[in-house]
């Protein structure tokens, strides 16, 4: 395994009295891509969101561990959670669209947040972020038109482009291809294996046949827990767990397990 650049360490998450995940550890390779599987309900996007202090906005939800971002703890009373979404983006399953912007200032828009506004230095990381997401060829001759008029799979790939505009460290993907066709999937795919040149990405995913294609690692979650976590291929053809095996040929039994 190469460089570690995420520590999950004894972590913990409630909603209110609902205990989401339990005593997680978990060590996220840098510049590899991590998918987590497991069944609808098990943790998958509370973990994500346990990751960039997203969890936390959310009324009555609190979080006891720690996640170790290049030897710091997010979670230190010193750390400003807003950074902490800077250097870790998020992209979601439905893609985040602002309907009444362009397809530029869709881009921009994080960037203005963060107190950047010299119009030529915002123009230079658009049009490269862009090109980093694969969209470029696609909308460079219509950056002024309004984003809703772009397809699904485009809108993922912009939402995509906002994010790395920011040049963060880890890209979270929440389901990103689930709302797409099976061409506009292959283009995310794609796109994934190029990003984890510069990026540590980390993705939940419910298609095994999506996570074989793209992860270098697999983390299966299982009520709230940990089952298994190692190099995908490993996991996929030799798990060493009966239940993630069970999961994996479809045949878990739900009830038998909680």
């Amino acid at each position: 395994m190469g460089d570690i650049k995420l520590r999950v360490r004894n972590l913990d998450a409630w909603y209110g009295d609902n205990h989401v995940l339990k005593n997680i550890n978990l060590d996220i390779l840098s510049r590899a891509i991590t998918a987590i599987i497991g069944p609808s309900g098990c943790g998958k996007t509370t973990l994500l969101r346990v990751i960039n202090r997203l969890h936390e906005t959310v009324p009555n939800a609190r979080v006891r561990g720690e996640v170790i971002l290049d030897g710091k703890n997010i979670y230190d009373p010193d750390v400003n959670p807003v950074e902490i979404r800077r250097k870790i983006g998020m992209i979601f399953q439905q893609p985040t669209v602002f309907p009444h912007l362009s397809i530029h200032d869709n881009v921009a828009i994080g960037l203005k947040l963060n107190g950047i506004n010299d119009r030529e230095l915002l123009d230079k990381i658009v049009r490269k972020s862009l090109r980093e997401a694969g969209l470029w060829s696609e909308v460079e001759d219509r950056l002024w038109d309004r984003a809703t008029d772009l397809s699904g799979g485009q809108k993922q790939r912009l939402a995509i482009a906002r994010a790395i505009a920011l040049e963060p460290e880890v890209l979270l993907m929440d389901e990103p291809t689930s709302a797409l066709d099976p061409g506009a999937t292959s283009r995310i795919e794609a796109l994934m294996t190029n990003l984890k040149k510069d990026y540590t990405i980390i993705v939940v995913t419910h298609n095994i046949q999506f996570a074989a294609r793209t992860a270098d690692y697999i983390a299966f979650l299982f009520n709230g827990m940990l089952i298994e976590y190692g190099v995908a291929q490993e996991i996929l053809e030799r798990p060493k767990e009966k239940l993630t095996e069970r999961y994996l040929l479809g045949e878990v039994d739900l009830e038998r397990w909680l």
